[in-house]
C-alpha cells in the first residue's frame, strides 16, 4: 500500500507513561476517548492516510468497533515502526494486544450488565489499563521520531484543559465518597442476610427464609412509610427490590384487607396482570391469601406481592416488591415470590 504524501504537521509530544495513567484513572476512564482521536491524527499527519480522528473518538465509547479499530492502529503503527526503523512489535504481538485488550475491555461491561461480579470486573479493568498504558508507551517511541508541539502549553505535564477537567473530576470523586461514606452512616444499623437464613419476626410472630443472596435488613422506614415490622432490602444492584412485614389487630377484617391489597396494587399498576389465591394454612382452620399483580413500565419489570395469613389473634401480611429490567426479573421472580409465600406462623 502506498501512502500519500505526508504533511508536516508536528504530532502530540512525549508524556510519561505514569502521567497517562494517573489522567486516564482520574477521568474514570474518558481520557481514553481523547487518546484514541489523537493517536489516529498523529497517524494521519505521519502516514497522510484518511484518519477520521472524531470517530476514533467513539472507538472505546460504543465497544463493537474497538477490535476493529485496534487492529487498523496497531498495523499503522507497524508501518511506521518498519519506515523509520523504530523497535517495534511484531504480528503476532499485535494479534495478542489487540484480543487481550478489546476481551478486557469488552468484558468489564459484559460482567458489569450480566453477571455482576464486581471482583471480576476490577481485574478485567485493570487487564485493560495496563495494556493501554503499554500501548501509549508504543506511542511514545514513535512520536519522538517526529516533531512534535502541544496544542496548549503544559505545566508539569498536563495543560491546561487537562488540569481543568482532572480537576472537576477529582471533585466528583470526592463528592462520591462523600455521598458513600454517608450511606455508611445511614445504614449502620443494617445486617447482611445470608441465602437460605430463616428470618424469624417476633414482634409479629411468623417467620419466612431469604433463598437470595444481596438482602440485608434495614431500619423500619428505609423502604416503607414508617409502619411496617421489619424491612429487608434486595441486592445494591437493585434499588428497587424489598420486603416488608405488617400487622394489623384483631379487629381488621381478613377479607377487607385482601380485597383492598388487591384493588391498591391495580391502583398503582395500571393495566397490571393480577392473580388472587386463597386457602387454609396447613393443619389449621385459620386463612391465607396471595395477591400478586406484575406490569411492564418505561421497559421494565414491576411486581407486587402479598402472602396475609390470619393469626389467633390479628393478622400478619408479608409484603414483596420489585421494579427491574426484564433479565433481572427472570432471574430473582422465582425466588422472590418463593420467599413470599413461605411465610408462615412461628411456633417456636
Amino acid at each position: 500500500m502506498t501512502d500519500s504524501p505526508r504533511t508536516h504537521q508536528k504530532v502530540a509530544p512525549y508524556r510519561a507513561v505514569w502521567l497517562e495513567g494517573l489522567l486516564t484513572i482520574v477521568t474514570m476512564g474518558c481520557y481514553l476517548f481523547i487518546w484514541f482521536a489523537l493517536a489516529a491524527r498523529d497517524c494521519k499527519r505521519i502516514t497522510g492516510r484518511s484518519f477520521t480522528p472524531i470517530l476514533w473518538f467513539f472507538a472505546p465509547l460504543v465497544c463493537l468497533p474497538l477490535p476493529f479499530a485496534s487492529h487498523i492502529l496497531l498495523k499503522t503503527f507497524s508501518d511506521i515502526e518498519a519506515q523509520r526503523q523504530l523497535p517495534g512489535w511484531s504480528r503476532m504481538q499485535n494479534i495478542a494486544w489487540n484480543g487481550l485488550f478489546s476481551g478486557a475491555y469488552i468484558g468489564a461491561y459484559v460482567v458489569a450488565e450480566f453477571i455482576e461480579s464486581q471482583a471480576l470486573q476490577f481485574v478485567l479493568w485493570a487487564v485493560a489499563f495496563i495494556l493501554f498504558l503499554l500501548l501509549h508507551h508504543r506511542l511514545n517511541r514513535i512520536r519522538q521520531a517526529f516533531e512534535s508541539e502541544p496544542m496548549m502549553h503544559r505545566f508539569a505535564g498536563f495543560n491546561a484543559l487537562e488540569w481543568v477537567v482532572g480537576l472537576l473530576f477529582l471533585a466528583l470523586w470526592t463528592g462520591l465518597f462523600w455521598a458513600l461514606g454517608q450511606l455508611k452512616l445511614v445504614n449502620v444499623d443494617t445486617t447482611r442476610i445470608e441465602p437460605g437464613t430463616e428470618i424469624v419476626v417476633p414482634e409479629a410472630g411468623v417467620r419466612f427464609t431469604v433463598n437470595q443472596k444481596g438482602w440485608e435488613q434495614v431500619p423500619i422506614g428505609t423502604v416503607t412509610d414508617g409502619t411496617a415490622e421489619y424491612e429487608l432490602r434486595g441486592p445494591a444492584s437493585l434499588n428497587n427490590m424489598w420486603y416488608a412485614v405488617f400487622t394489623y389487630t384483631e379487629h381488621d377484617d381478613f377479607n377487607e384487607v385482601s380485597q383492598n391489597r388487591y384493588a391498591t396494587y391495580l391502583e398503582v399498576l395500571p393495566g397490571a396482570q393480577c392473580t388472587a389465591s386463597r386457602s387454609l394454612q396447613e393443619g389449621t382452620d385459620l386463612l391465607r391469601s396471595v395477591v400478586s399483580c406484575e406490569n411492564t413500565e418505561a421497559g421494565d419489570k414491576q411486581l407486587y406481592i402479598s402472602h396475609l395469613i390470619e393469626r389467633e389473634k390479628g393478622l400478619v401480611e408479608l409484603v414483596g416488591y420489585m421494579w427491574v429490567a426484564p433479565r433481572k426479573y427472570t432471574q430473582y421472580k422465582p425466588q422472590f415470590i418463593r420467599d413470599v409465600k413461605g411465610l408462615i406462623a412461628d411456633e417456636k
